[in-house]
């Protein structure tokens, strides 16, 4: 079916092959978690020995795949989200998991409050419905790309959220945290 949409004609056929080339890493199998068969960047991860003493900071966790991989290995998790969409799959698909602290916080050098910005895919009225194994909102879906940037290519400066941003380095000291790894989208 997907390869038929991507031989259609019409004006979506680009955007569709586009999306799908982007975000084909971020297949979701129900139940069995997420599958990372091409993602160069978690398989790496798999090969980082962490043991449950250590400590891992996710910045930009999103809905939580990699902090996911990262708290298999029974260490200490920090996930930090901005975006409200994905923060509520994140809390949510963590909430019984003492390994993973999610924090609803963009990582900056500073305490202060900013804009997040949106993905031009959440205000176009055209825009393409996520695809079919997407088991959350289109909200969600589109909260992947969100950025603090304004000139990140794929966001809009007219859509924002206002989040609250944690000086990484002070987290890091007033908590004590000696990390191992560390995330950074």
């Amino acid at each position: 079916m997907r390869t038929e949409l991507f031989a259609c004609g019409n004006r979506f056929g680009e955007r569709i092959r586009q999306a799908y080339s982007h975000l084909r890493l971020r297949r979701f199998k129900a139940h069995s978690g997420f599958s990372f068969d091409d993602d160069v960047g978690l398989r790496k991860l798999f090969k980082i020995r962490l043991k449950p003493s250590n400590t891992v900071i996710d910045c930009g966790a999103s809905i939580g795949e990699t902090t996911a991989v990262l708290a298999r290995s029974h260490s200490k998790v920090f996930a930090f989200e901005p975006n409200t969409a994905a923060f509520e799959i994140l809390e949510e698909t963590f909430r019984d998991n003492a390994n993973a602290v999610c924090i609803k916080k963009a990582v900056l050098n500073s305490n202060k409050k900013t804009r997040l910005y949106l993905n031009e895919q959440r205000v176009r009225s055209d825009a393409l419905p996520p695809p079919i194994w997407w088991r959350y909102s289109a909200v969600a879906w589109y909260s992947v790309s969100s950025s603090i940037v304004p000139e990140k290519r794929g966001i809009t400066t007219d859509a924002w959220e206002e989040v609250e941003t944690i000086n990484l380095s002070e987290f890091i000291i007033n908590w004590n945290v000696l990390s191992k790894s560390l995330k950074w989208t």
